[in-house]
């Protein structure tokens, strides 16, 4: 046991400087590389805590001896005499066990700082949170840098650079509300009568409301991810435990998407329903324009202009000078020439 400690005190010195590195020269390396040496050091360091205060060692006597036994096993001891080098066993004082405690606690609100206010290279993962104005997640970062998947490693890459914060600085703050907030807002302001209360449901990434006329629940999926079947599962057996007492009450399901292809479910009880949306249909339907382009169109085709006595329509004339303008086989004053020659208005040229 007292072996293990001495490997966690190694590895979180090494761990703490690598993490200390990556941020000294974060303009080089990414948010999630920083988080898993980070975390493992938090990690190694509060095992080294918990293991000098458990056996009553120096946290230096546990980090002495490990780096010795370390190098025992290594080429080096053919090189020095390891084996003449003593480290003298302490034992833990009051005052080294404070110390130790306050360390690790500087450098565990050290970490999480950093790690929330990430100002180094962006991966393409993190960028694509910033897009969505996500929240950063520290076990997400950490399952990636983990991961096989070449999905997954693929957006640990450094992302393209973009001139956001100069855009941020001309028009002053924007708003950075998380995207499932803003389709919850969209969402309300289509259908009135859909009513939300609570909070965000980050597990099953819906919203839990009614529809006020109708009485119904209503489940607002707001997925940033390709849509799965076993989501709407989920959610339908989560609906039917909330809903023990109410056996009868039917529900209405709608996921918003951002861009990904449309998939069928099959719904066995026509009372309910289940239905998918793409965030560019919820914006398109947040504004009808109809009206405008009636209004246009009116003004175009049917208005008098009083000092013609005739409409835009009847006016109007496709410019001959157009993209030939620049063409020296067709100069400006000719379309006026052959315009005065036809017999036409030449005033009607634009």
């Amino acid at each position: 046991m007292i072996l293990i400690v001495q490997l966690f005190s190694v590895l979180g010195t090494l761990t703490l400087i690598w993490a200390f590195i990556f941020w000294w020269r974060r303009r080089r390396h990414t948010r999630e590389r920083f988080a898993f040496t980070g975390a493992t050091a938090c990690f190694s360091l509060a095992v080294w805590f918990l293991g000098s205060l458990t056996f009553n060692y120096s946290p230096l006597y546990l980090l002495a001896s490990g780096i010795k036994d370390l190098l025992m096993e290594t080429r080096f001891s053919e090189y020095i005499n390891l084996e003449n080098i003593n480290v003298v066993n302490q034992e833990l004082t009051p005052f080294q066990a404070v110390f130790f405690f306050v360390m690790v606690l500087v450098t565990y609100i050290w970490f999480y700082a950093i790690f929330v206010r990430w100002s180094g290279m962006k991966s393409k993962a993190q960028m694509q949170e910033e897009n969505l104005y996500a929240k950063p997640d520290l076990y997400k970062d950490i399952a990636s840098v983990l991961s096989y998947k070449d999905e997954v490693r693929n957006k640990l890459k450094p992302g393209k650079t973009s001139n956001k914060k100069q855009f941020e600085m001309l028009i002053g703050d924007i708003h950075t509300t998380p995207w499932n907030e803003n389709i919850k807002n969209m969402w309300t302001l289509v259908n009135q009568n859909h009513k939300f209360k609570g909070i965000y449901d980050t597990k099953l990434k819906c919203w839990w409301g009614e529809d006020t006329v109708s009485n119904d629940a209503v489940v607002l999926i707001c997925l940033n991810e390709q849509p799965s079947l076993n989501i709407m599962e989920d959610v339908i057996s989560t609906f039917f435990e909330r809903n023990v007492t109410f056996p009868e009450k039917r529900f209405k399901i709608f996921c918003v998407l951002i861009d990904n292809e449309i998939i069928n479910v099959n719904i066995s009880n026509s009372n309910n329903k289940i239905e998918l949306i793409k965030e560019k249909t919820l914006l398109d339907s947040l504004v009808d324009f109809s009206n405008y382009r009636l209004d246009i169109k009116h003004r175009v085709n049917n208005r008098i202009i009083p000092s013609f006595n005739r409409s835009i329509e009847d006016v109007y004339t496709e410019s001959l000078v157009k993209a030939d303008i620049y063409s020296p086989e067709i100069p400006v004053e000719k379309g006026f020439v052959d315009q005065i020659k036809s017999g036409e208005d030449a005033s009607c040229v634009v």
